[in-house]
């Protein structure tokens, strides 16, 4: 490593080629989308379970265990008057759940359209949590084994942010009994996290463009296919500076501020955008559509999506804002120059700015006319299959299509072999307009989600 973010020194060619082929792999695992990732996940998101176990078993047996343990388990009720504490924890509650990404809508949209979503609501982050507290054990137990082989108390060796699992614990590591056998082993199970989130994240960023642009990206498998590879090589060409020799810095920088106000102010956004733009009552009437029956406790959920919620959210950014310090690593060891906080802030902007300049392109023109429209939905919102338009949607189950990119054959068909579900199109400009008034095709849905901007459909010639 160098002496600093502001020495970047070289590309380290043992890193870059490993992160060349984390790269291969994730194109490899996402060359086909869900379908191939969905195989892939079974044993990316389990393996780790057995592994945790395994590190955890040998964790608890060292010297000085228990005494990181119960720093561990023992709060220091105290430190809830630190209001930097509130916010790294709502920070990291966002990132541990990938909330405000995208990751969880776009995962979620493969779902069927009858699926349980108030139950998975409930699994999910009750695993998450379980699943941390369970890997706090095994950090926790070898950094009590560091500290009373040191000699010292175990705040003196833990580490906040990524220095903690990429250079105390590897350190604590490599001073056990059969050092490589470990150090392996934590190592293979922190890949296969790794990849696990990065196949939920750029499997997202995908599917955003593939979902905007259909036409011109899902027209044939080869397409997407040089979408995706052009993405994932996109990618490994801008993670280079992290595999520079001050580029652990650089992945600080990011992973604090990246992780922190970007992603409370987008919950603070979504948050008011859904209760208050788009209604919680026909959020309600959604969910009961879905699930078939009145949702369970949804006045609880209410109060807080409306107002706990977003209070809980304004308190923490206000929070981080008043008691902000300048970034740090090793325990303060090392403090960023200027340029590195400056970095840090321009990524923040960046992240959030496509929020409001978005706002002020769409009302760039008739401000009063496109925000009519703007909430407003389209004719052809809600569920794609005609069989799922229920309570509120039943009027709609004929209405006619707005906008419709279709592929013009001789035949009705169904598109079934598209991938994720999606449109194939050949013609758009010609064809949109002559199918304007073109009522839904009853059997021709296999997309089941809420969609607002295709049919999935291939109409007869004849019909246009």
């Amino acid at each position: 490593m160098s002496d600093g973010i502001d020495h970047s020194g070289k590309i380290v060619w043992q890193l870059a080629c490993c992160l060349f082929l984390a790269w291969v792999i994730i194109f490899l695992v996402l060359i086909r989308g869900i379908s191939s990732l969905g195989k892939v996940v079974y044993f990316t998101s389990t393996f780790p379970y057995v592994l945790l176990t395994v590190m955890l078993v040998r964790g608890v047996t060292l010297h000085g265990a228990l005494k990181g343990i119960k720093f561990y388990v023992l709060p220091d009720f105290t430190r809830l008057t630190d209001p930097i504490v509130w916010g790294d924890a709502a920070t990291q509650i966002y990132f541990a759940f990938s909330v405000c990404i995208g990751v969880l809508i776009a995962m979620s949209s493969y779902n069927n359209f009858k699926n349980n979503t108030l139950r998975d609501a409930f699994i999910v982050p009750i695993v998450n949590v379980l699943t941390s507290f369970y890997a706090g054990f095994v950090i926790f137990s070898v950094l009590g084994f560091m500290a009373d082989m040191k000699g010292v108390e175990v705040k003196d060796v833990a580490a906040d942010g990524p220095g903690l699992v990429f250079v105390v614990y590897p350190e604590g590591l490599s001073t056990m009994p059969a050092a490589p056998v470990w150090s392996v082993l934590f190592f293979i199970m922190m890949m296969m996290l790794g990849f696990s989130s990065m196949f939920g994240m750029v499997e997202c960023f995908f599917v955003s463009f593939l979902d905007e642009f259909p036409t011109l990206l899902r027209k044939s498998s080869e397409r997407t296919y040089l979408f995706r590879g052009i993405g994932c090589t996109f990618f490994f060409v801008i993670s280079l500076p992290m595999v520079t020799n001050g580029g652990f810095y650089l992945f600080s920088i990011i992973d604090s501020f990246a992780g922190s106000y970007p992603l409370l102010i987008v919950g603070l956004v979504e948050m008011i955008v859904l209760m208050f733009v788009y209604g919680f009552k026909n959020f309600r009437d959604d969910m009961e559509m879905m699930l078939g029956k009145k949702p369970v406790l949804f006045m609880l959920f209410r109060i807080s999506w409306s107002f706990i919620g977003p209070i809980v959210i304004v308190l923490s950014i206000v929070a981080m804002g008043l008691s902000y310090n300048k970034p740090t690593l090793f325990n303060k060891k090392y403090s960023f120059p200027p340029v590195g906080e400056i970095l840090g802030w321009l990524i923040v902007t960046f992240c959030i700015s496509f929020i409001p300049l978005y706002f002020l392109f769409y009302m760039s023109s008739d401000l009063y006319r496109l925000y009519k429209d703007g909430i407003q939905p389209e004719p052809s919102w809600g569920p794609a299959r005609v069989e799922d338009r229920t309570g509120r949607f039943e009027k709609t189950r004929h209405a006619t299509v707005k906008s419709v990119n279709v592929e013009i054959t001789t035949n009705v068909t169904c598109d079934d072999a598209a991938e994720d579900d999606k449109v194939k199109t050949d013609k758009t400009a010609d064809a949109a307009e002559k199918v304007d008034t073109t009522p839904y095709s009853e059997g021709c849905y296999k997309n089941q989600y809420f969609t607002s901007n295709f049919v999935n459909c291939s109409y007869v010639e004849d019909s246009l």
